[in-house]
């Protein structure tokens, strides 16, 4: 009940809710309390990822907090305890975010940037992790732009290329849809129409603060 009360607080006032949710229990309750996305998701399953889809939910899978440990497993400073939990938790995102897919649930990329070993600029990273796991290559660019507008409420202002709406683009060399690690150095990044990456200054997407 408490849910359901906070959605219907959160929606009558024209904003969106979501649930940091990573146990099977607490991603439902979410999901039928009439949440919008769910954040991470750890645990959804084939059935799960059904219901998600059924209820138009949005989730943001952020494969790369895990990932981005086991990369530096050999690294002495990480505890066996914490390089351990990050090869489970890494491996139920994978089955989750493989799940979702499959079911045709809405996905939005998003790389809990800050925490342990990920940093600011992850996007492109994400996006990689989030095409390996069978989301289309258009999917996935939507994950970035315009499905990701719509998890954080601003869809009539930015996520795609429309008259009226902000003009942020990044400025490629090579077709992400054939290969999404295009996006990893990009040639020139606009903001609100103003280049503020000019071309050949960004090294990485890290680059870009």
């Amino acid at each position: 009940a408490a849910l359901t009360a906070a959605a219907d607080l959160v929606h009558a006032r024209g904003r969106r809710i979501t649930g940091h949710a990573t146990n099977t229990a607490g991603i439902e309750r979410a999901i039928l309390a009439g949440f919008d996305s769910i954040q991470h998701g750890s645990t959804v399953d084939d059935r799960l990822a059904r219901v998600a889809a059924d209820h138009g939910i949005i989730l943001v899978p952020t494969l790369g907090t895990h990932a981005a440990i086991e990369e530096h497993l050999g690294d002495p400073d990480i505890p066996a305890y914490v390089a351990a939990a990050a090869e489970r938790g890494s491996a139920g995102k994978v089955r989750a975010a493989r799940a979702a897919v499959a079911a045709g649930v809405s996905i939005a990329a998003g790389t809990d940037g800050g925490v342990t070993f990920v940093g600011h600029g992850a996007l492109a990273r994400e996006l990689e992790l989030l095409r390996d796991q069978g989301l289309g290559a258009m999917e996935t660019l939507a994950a970035a732009t315009s499905i990701a507008a719509v998890e954080v409420g601003l869809v009539d202002r930015i996520g795609r290329i429309a008259p009226g709406y902000e003009a942020d683009l990044v400025v490629l060399e090579r077709n992400p849809l054939a290969d999404i690690r295009a996006l990893v150095r990009p040639a020139a990044v606009i903001r609100a129409g103003i280049r503020r990456i000019p071309a050949g200054a960004v090294q990485t997407i890290g680059d870009v603060r």
